[in-house]
């Protein structure tokens, strides 16, 4: 391209005229002159992407969220805080984030981990019916 501004060869440090043809680097904001037609290759070290723990996030805002409230409790209610902390469950907004660092997982056993999924499905005219693997339950809708 043609220089609209004088300039200096970032390679070998040439004095470039306006209106000389040169290679504008954008990245760097620099010049190179015709004759550094190949770019100089930069080392660089390719370093591991640590792609984290799934629902690492997750269970820090869990975290977070406990704490704060214990903390309000503590605060507001300084000699017997601790005990209303523990005698009291969790609000519903706050469990949600501890149940979405396990992410799909089942835990303990619930009765989620014994149903199947999908379920297969019978259609009969207009009522289609869900049933579980086993024939003991049908549920029509």
């Amino acid at each position: 391209m043609r220089l609209r501004f004088a300039g200096r060869c970032r390679v070998c440090g040439t004095e470039l005229p306006a209106q000389v043809e040169a290679i504008y680097e954008r990245a760097s904001k620099t010049v190179r002159c015709l004759t550094h037609v190949e770019p100089y290759a930069v080392a660089v070290v390719a370093e591991p992407i640590d792609i984290g723990t799934p629902g690492a996030s997750a269970r820090r805002e869990f975290e977070r969220r406990k704490a704060g409230r214990q903390r309000r409790v503590r605060a507001k209610h300084p000699k017997i805080g601790g005990l209303l902390h523990a005698l009291t469950d969790e609000p519903q907004s706050t469990k949600s984030w501890d149940v979405g660092t396990s992410g799909r997982s089942v835990k303990n056993g619930s009765a989620a981990a014994s149903m199947s999924w999908p379920p297969t499905a019978s259609v009969c005219c207009t009522t289609v019916a869900f049933q579980d693997p086993e024939p003991t339950s049908i549920t029509s809708l």
